[in-house]
């Protein structure tokens, strides 16, 4: 265990202004303004002079969020903001969007001149440029298909990926209005009971003064549009490792670095003046991470910085690192940092004020299961903490590293449960990747599958984590709940079957249930069987697969589940949620269940979002501590509620 205690002057004489807040808080914390992507989207110019990223701000009146094509110098000073580049861009996976906003990179043209970028304005999506130098952006592409991916290939020339033609999409789903369809792989009844028209995408080659004749791209062009590499220095130790998670070592050409510093979970990998940099996490559960240099003609290796933060999206600028940093109770920033010194420099902060909020203390928990495997939680102290109190608490998951924003998905603010009195446990997730680095990928899903040592795994975390702040006095353990998302939501749902810790759970994903099988597509359906042996659970003989589908399906165990449950659901996941809630509902059960229209896997519509962080809290709230908060929008819901709690008496 160790205390990282980042607001050491913490003063509890602020507790009723943080107290105070508690009811704003939800939505306060989404006007931070966030830049880059999710992992990338920071662009150096050729001559590194200046870094470029779009910067994202909530627009509560559209209901979407605005991006802006920003640049600074890459030693610091004041942000231009170039050109507006629309509202959010959402990733395409077989034809339909998942709700993830894809990284929006804004690209420098060779010459330093130019950026270009996308745009999504009124459901298309249209490639731009902007001089760097300021000036009115202009239009490259805008045509029947929405821009997918770009790259220069001269500063008069680009390579851009086009989707199928709008009007092509357009005329399948009439055709099938008019005539019905049939089910083939085209259709995936989990997402809705329309066919997924996805014709293939085309790639051209425009040039960027007269885009009006678009041509062919070759296939070396169309290449272009692959994402860098870092030319082999990172790279597997065994060329075709099949394990999961392949040995890494970091290479100058065809020369091995014999230290093992150059060894282990190793990122990026980059060529200056004659030596070779890279990033790895290391240290207890890879908490930290490491900048190295490795001089390939002394075989010396020597620590740049080590901190417990998160790089991302790096790039040279002369005898510095630029690169998006993010710590436990910092936002996103810009920094550069000295190869030789590792001493780093602020290049552009879009929050300062958050410097000057009053923020709890935080201790990271650290715990090893019986396997050997890995893991932590970040303890956030209510912001009223009083010793020798204990208070209720909220596990958010199921990444912690980096900021400590709303968990994934953000949909369970940390910063605002802790303004209304909880402590929170920020939880990573532990890995399993001892095993990882021995098995290859089939081989480790069936087998961490069929044994449900991923589940085990992941709740013993949290258990144990649990136990420490309880011994220690600070948790009331008769008044935690539970949160979730995605992988997070499957813990959550392990939890409620497994587990009688949790007095209330709010879930923004669905169980697994037999039913799900029933709505993929079929060529899913092989897949799996071919690549782990699954089946349905109907088809299941007594033993493996059978065993699978009741243990992970909490509507099998339906005599387990204890803890009050709101599922707050996508509406292109929701009709995976139904078994579940028709059974607990049936049962009288305290379950509420909110769909979210337009919802995708991760809700990103800014009302949606705090919606579902106002409703999460309420539950909590109504759970743990008996308090009601009244919805101006729903003057029935305490009444329910109340009901629910009724039944349970």
């Amino acid at each position: 265990m160790r205390a990282l205690f980042a607001a050491a002057a913490f003063a509890l004489s602020l507790a009723h202004q943080a107290h105070a807040s508690c009811d704003t808080a939800a939505a306060d914390l989404m006007t931070l303004i966030e830049i880059g992507g999710y992992r990338d989207g920071l662009s150096l110019s050729p001559d590194g002079a200046y870094a470029a990223f779009a910067t994202r701000r909530v627009n509560w009146e559209r209901n979407d969020v605005d991006h802006t094509i920003s640049i600074v110098s890459a030693h610091g000073g004041d942000v231009r903001h170039l050109a507006d580049a629309g509202g959010v861009i959402l990733s395409q996976a077989n034809g339909r969007t998942n709700g993830a906003a894809l990284d929006r990179v804004p690209l420098w043209s060779p010459d330093n001149e130019w950026l270009a970028y996308l745009v999504r304005h009124h459901d298309r999506v249209d490639l731009w440029r902007v001089r760097a130098s300021g000036g009115a952006p202009q239009l490259i592409y805008s045509g029947e298909a929405d821009v997918e991916a770009f790259a220069w290939l001269s500063p008069r020339a680009m390579v851009v990926r086009l989707n199928a033609p709008r009007a092509l999409l357009h005329d399948g789903l009439a055709e099938a209005e008019r005539r019905g369809f049939r089910i083939d792989e085209s259709f995936d009844a989990a997402y809705g009971l329309r066919p997924i028209i996805n014709p293939p995408a085309q790639t051209v080659v425009i040039d960027v003064a007269n885009p009006s004749a678009p041509r062919g791209a070759s296939a070396g062009e169309s290449a272009r549009l692959a994402p860098e590499s870092d030319n082999g220095l990172v790279r597997p130790l065994t060329p075709g490792d099949s394990a999961f998670l392949p040995a890494l070592g970091v290479y100058d050409g065809r020369r091995l670095c014999h230290s093992e510093l150059c060894r282990g979970a190793l990122r990026g990998g980059w060529r200056q003046a004659g030596r070779i940099y890279f990033l790895r996490t290391e240290g207890f559960a890879q908490t930290l991470t490491a900048l190295y240099e490795w001089n390939p003609r002394t075989d010396q290796v020597r620590l740049v910085r080590r901190a417990e933060d998160v790089l991302r999206a790096c790039n040279f600028a002369g005898g510095d690192l630029v690169c998006f940093r993010e710590a436990t109770l910092s936002p996103r920033r810009i920094v550069s940092i000295d190869l030789a010194t590792g001493a780093e420099t602020l290049v552009h902060d879009p929050n300062p004020s958050w410097a000057e909020r009053a923020l709890p203390p935080v201790e990271r928990l650290d715990v090893t299961d019986p396997m050997g495997n890995e893991s932590f939680a970040y303890l956030v102290y209510p912001a009223d903490y009083v010793a020798g109190r204990a208070y209720p608490a909220i596990i958010v998951q199921y990444r912690a590293r980096g900021f400590l924003n709303a968990g994934v998905g953000g949909e369970y603010p940390i910063h605002a449960f802790s303004a209304c009195g909880y402590f929170v446990f920020a939880v990573e997730r532990p890995e399993q990747i001892a095993l990882q680095q021995t098995l290859p990928v089939g081989e480790f899903m069936r087998r961490t599958e069929l044994d449900s040592s991923e589940q085990t795994t992941k709740l013993w975390a949290i258990e144990r984590q649990i136990d420490i702040a309880v011994a220690r006095g600070l948790v009331d353990p008769s008044r935690i709940a539970i949160t979730g998302l995605s992988d997070g939501a499957e813990t959550l749902y392990w939890g409620l079957t497994h587990s009688r810790r949790f007095a209330a759970a709010v879930a923004g994903s669905p169980p697994v249930d037999p039913f799900v099988w029933t709505l993929a597509p079929e060529g899913f359906r092989h897949a799996n069987r071919d690549a782990y042996g699954m089946t349905a659970y109907a088809d299941a003989a007594p033993g493996e697969w059978r065993r699978w589908w009741e243990a992970n399906s909490p509507s099998l165990r339906i005599d387990e589940v204890r803890t009050p449950l709101l599922m707050q659901l996508g509406e292109s996941e929701a009709l995976h949620a139904m078994p579940l809630y028709a059974r607990l509902r049936d049962r009288g059960h305290p379950v509420e269940a909110y769909i979210y229209p337009g919802g995708q896997h991760i809700k990103w519509r800014p009302l949606q979002v705090l919606a579902s962080r106002e409703r999460a809290l309420a539950w909590i709230d109504f759970w743990l501590r008996d308090e009601v908060r009244i919805d101006p929008a729903d003057d029935e819901r305490t009444a329910r509620w109340e009901a629910l709690q009724d039944s349970r008496r």
